[in-house]
C-alpha cells in the first residue's frame, strides 16, 4: 500500500495473475452463491448485456469437495468491471482533499514524553552533586533514597511508553516507504521487553535488527535498578589537627600563696573524690571527666625503659597489668572532640610515696603533737608541722623545709646543681598506725587517647624536658606544707565524733569503707607499707593538686564566662586560686581521626541510568521526528483511524454505500483470503 501522498496509480486488476480461487466459508457449508451476491450489488447496472451469461453453461462448477467450492475467474472478472465502473462514479464526484493532520496534538505529545525522562536526569544529577559529601543527618538521605524508589516503579512504564509509541511510529514511516512484511512484523510486535523476545521467536528473524532491539529493551529493567543502586553511605577516616588543652601542674599551687581561696569548693571537691565507688576510683577518668596519669613507678618492676624506645604501653583497663594511678583525682581536658579518636600528649607530675617498712602502731588515744605547747609549731624530734586541731584524728610532719621563704614554687630549683636529699613526710593516725614516707615529685609525658570524650593514658615514660631535681617538692616549702596539713585535717575531722575514724583513715585502711566516716573505725591490721604509701599518695596528690583550682577540676578548664559581675570588687577573669587562666592550661596539638559518613556514587550504575533515560530521551525525539515524516493515517492498531483521518470517507449516502461495499463485499472477500486494493481517495 502506498500512501505517500498524491493520485498515485492504482494497480488493475488484469495486472494480477488470473486463477481458480479456492474459496471457503468459516461460517457454514454453503457455497458461494453468485446470484445471492448480486441481491446485495445490482451488477447488471454496471455491465453491459453482452457479457451476462446465456445459461448457466457458462460457469464451470465444481463438486464441493472437502467442504469447499470452487467459481470460474468469469465471475470475478464482471465484478471488476462493475468495481471500475462504481470507482470512475465516485473520482468524479469527489476531489483530491487533504489528509486530516493534529500537528498541535502531536507536537505537545511528544514534549510530554521527552519530558518524562526529566526527574531520571534530575535524580541522576543530584546523585553525582553529592558524591563524596558529608551526610547532615539520614532523614536526607531516607528522602533521596525514598524518591529513588518512587522513579525505579515509574521507570518501566515511562520506558515502555515511550518506546512502544516510537516502535510503532518507525513501523508505520517504513510501511509508507515500503518495507517487507517481516520487518513490519519486527517492529510492531517489539513495543515491549516481553514482546520483543515472544515476536523473534515467533517471525524467527535472528538478525541485527533483533540484537539492537533486545539491548534496547535491556535497558527497561537495568534502568528501574539503577534508581536504587547509585546512591549509598560509605565511612571514610577523617583526619584533622585540632588543637586541644590539658591542666598544667607546674602552674602556682593554691597553697603557695598566704591567700587561699574558695576552701569550700576544694572540700567538696575533695571529699566527692574520696568517698566515689570503687568503678570510678579504678577508671581511666574520675567523677567530671579527667584523665587519670599512671604511676610510672608501679607499672611494673625492673623495666628498662630504654629498651621499649622509652615508653611503656599501658593497658587502659588498669589493673591487668598491675598499674595503679598516682591520683584518684584526674588531670582536666579541653576542646576534645565529642566524636571520633582524639590522640595527644601531655606533660604532667605528681607527688610519689613509697613509705618505710618500720611502721608502727599509735598508742591508742594519743598524737605526739599534743604534748607541745608551742603555739605556731609542733615539733617532735626532728619532723615539725601545724598544731593538730582538736579533736585531732591524725597529723602530718615533715623532716625539713626549704629557706626560701614560706610561699614559693619549685621552679626556683630548676638549675640547682648540688646534692638534694628527698624530704620525709611522717603521718600519724589517733587510731591506727605511725608511718614515714620519703616524698618526692616525678615528671612523665603521656600518650592520651580518646574515644569520643572517653580518655586514658596508653602509654607514658618519664619526661625528657628539663625540670628541678625530682627530690624537691612544693610541699617543702613551710607554709605551704603548714596550709595544706591544717585544711586537709579540718575537712576530714569535721563533725565526726572521737570515737570513730575520719574518711582519710578509712580509705587508708580500704578505700571501699570511706563513705563509712564518722560510725566506722579504720581497721590497720593487714595493711602492707605499699598499701599506706599508694594510698597515701592518692589523697595527698588529689588534694594537693584540687587546691590549683577545683574550679578547672570540676569541668571548667576553659570557662565560658569568667566575670565576676555579682563580686566587683573582686578583679576580673579571677577564678579560684588561679588569677591568670592562660596559665591554667597548656594547649598542644592533637591528631583527630573519625570515621565520616558520606555520600558514595556507583558510577556503573549511574551509567546505566543515564543511558537508559537517554536512550528513553532519544526514542521521544526520534518518534516525534517519524511523526512529522508519516503522510498517511495511523492504520497499525486502530481500525477506526482508517475512516475517521480519512477525507474520501463521506456522510450520507455515499458513506451508506462505502461502508456498505465494505462490510458486505471487502470485508467477506477478505475472509477468503484474497488480496483486496483499498484506494486512499485524495491522499496527498
Amino acid at each position: 500500500m502506498n500512501l505517500s501522498g498524491g493520485r498515485q496509480a492504482v494497480p488493475k486488476f488484469e495486472d494480477f495473475p488470473l486463477r481458480d480461487f479456492s474459496v471457503s466459508s468459516h461460517r457454514d457449508s454453503k457455497e458461494f452463491d453468485i446470484e445471492e451476491f448480486g441481491k446485495d450489488v445490482d451488477i447488471s447496472r454496471h455491465t453491459s448485456s453482452s457479457s451476462k451469461p446465456t445459461n448457466t453453461s457458462q460457469l464451470t462448477r465444481v463438486p464441493r469437495t472437502s467442504r469447499q467450492s470452487f467459481v470460474t475467474t468469469d465471475y470475478f472478472r464482471k465484478t471488476h468491471s462493475r468495481l471500475k465502473s462504481t470507482d470512475s462514479a465516485f473520482d468524479a464526484e469527489h476531489q483530491p482533499q487533504k489528509l486530516n493532520r493534529h500537528v498541535l496534538r502531536d507536537m505537545l505529545l511528544s514534549v510530554v514524553l521527552a519530558g518524562l525522562t526529566a526527574p531520571f536526569f534530575w535524580y541522576g544529577n543530584w546523585a553525582l552533586r553529592l558524591h563524596r559529601t558529608r551526610v547532615p543527618d539520614h532523614e536526607q538521605f531516607q528522602g533521596t533514597v525514598e524518591y529513588g524508589k518512587k522513579l525505579a516503579t515509574a521507570f518501566p512504564f515511562v520506558f515502555a511508553l515511550i518506546l512502544g509509541r516510537t516502535m510503532k511510529q518507525l513501523a508505520i514511516m517504513r510501511l509508507e516507504r515500503g518495507t517487507t512484511l517481516g520487518a513490519l512484523e519486527q517492529l510492531i510486535g517489539s513495543r515491549s521487553l516481553g514482546s520483543t523476545f515472544i515476536t523473534q521467536i515467533l517471525v524467527r528473524r535472528w538478525n541485527l535488527a533483533a540484537l539492537v532491539l533486545f539491548i534496547i529493551w535491556a535497558f527497561s529493567p537495568l534502568g528501574s535498578q539503577s534508581s536504587l543502586q547509585i546512591l549509598n553511605i560509605t565511612n571514610v577516616p577523617i583526619v584533622t589537627y585540632p588543637d586541644v588543652q590539658y591542666f598544667y601542674t607546674e602552674s602556682s599551687p593554691g597553697f603557695s600563696s598566704g591567700d587561699v581561696w574558695n576552701i569550700p569548693a576544694l572540700n567538696a571537691l575533695f571529699s566527692s573524690i574520696l568517698m566515689a565507688p570503687a568503678a570510678i576510683r579504678d577508671a581511666s577518668m574520675d567523677l567530671w571527666g579527667n584523665v587519670k596519669v599512671p604511676d610510672i613507678s608501679r607499672v611494673q618492676e625492673n623495666i628498662d625503659f630504654k629498651k621499649h624506645g622509652g615508653w611503656i604501653d599501658l593497658d587502659p583497663a588498669g589493673l591487668v597489668n598491675g598499674f595503679q594511678y598516682s591520683s584518684i583525682l584526674g588531670i582536666p581536658l579541653g576542646n576534645i572532640r565529642p566524636w571520633g579518636l582524639t590522640n595527644f600528649q601531655m606533660e604532667t607530675s605528681y607527688l610519689e610515696l613509697h613509705c618505710y617498712d618500720n611502721m608502727t602502731r599509735t598508742a591508742e588515744g594519743e598524737l605526739d603533737f599534743f604534748k607541745n605547747n608551742s603555739t605556731t609549731r609542733a615539733r617532735n624530734g626532728t619532723f615539725g608541722g601545724p598544731l593538730t586541731p582538736t579533736p585531732g584524728f591524725f597529723t602530718f610532719t615533715i623532716n625539713g623545709a626549704y629557706n626560701y621563704g614560706p610561699f614559693n614554687d619549685i621552679s626556683i630549683f630548676l638549675n640547682w646543681t648540688e646534692k638534694v636529699d628527698a624530704l620525709t613526710l611522717r603521718f600519724q593516725s589517733l587510731h591506727g598506725i605511725t608511718v614515714w614516707c620519703p616524698i618526692t615529685t616525678t615528671y612523665v609525658e603521656s600518650n592520651v587517647t580518646c574515644q569520643s570524650q572517653d580518655c586514658a593514658v596508653t602509654s607514658v615514660r618519664p619526661s625528657t624536658r628539663p625540670h628541678p631535681h625530682k627530690n624537691f617538692t612544693n610541699l617543702g616549702f613551710e607554709g605551704a606544707f603548714s596550709g595544706f596539713t591544717t585544711n586537709l585535717e579540718l575537712v576530714s575531722a569535721a563533725k565526726v565524733h572521737a570515737s570513730t575514724s575520719t574518711a582519710v583513715e578509712l580509705f587508708l585502711a580500704d578505700p571501699n569503707s570511706a563513705t563509712r566516716a564518722g560510725f566506722g573505725v579504720a581497721d590497720f591490721s593487714n595493711i602492707t607499707a605499699e598499701d599506706i604509701s599508694l594510698r597515701l599518695q592518692e589523697i595527698i596528690n588529689a588534694y594537693w593538686y584540687g587546691s590549683y583550682s577545683p574550679y578547672a577540676m570540676m569541668g571548667n578548664l576553659i570557662p565560658k564566662d569568667t566575670s565576676n559581675s555579682a563580686n566587683p570588687t573582686m578583679p576580673e577573669n579571677n577564678t579560684p586560686f588561679i588569677t591568670d587562666l592562660t596559665k591554667s592550661y597548656i594547649t598542644t596539638n592533637s591528631t583527630h581521626t573519625f570515621l565520616q559518613e558520606i555520600y558514595t556514587v556507583n558510577f556503573e550504575w549511574l551509567s546505566v541510568l543515564f543511558a537508559a533515560s537517554t536512550i528513553c530521551l532519544g526514542a521521544a525525539v526520534l518518534g516525534a521526528l517519524c511523526n512529522f515524516g508519516i503522510k498517511g493515517p495511523d492504520i497499525l492498531g486502530y481500525s477506526s483511524s482508517l475512516l475517521r483521518d480519512n477525507m474520501s470517507v463521506q456522510g450520507g449516502a455515499e458513506r451508506h454505500i462505502w461502508m456498505e461495499v465494505i462490510e458486505r463485499g471487502s470485508m467477506r472477500i477478505c475472509r477468503l483470503g484474497l488480496w483486496i486494493r483499498m484506494r486512499m481517495r485524495g491522499v496527498r
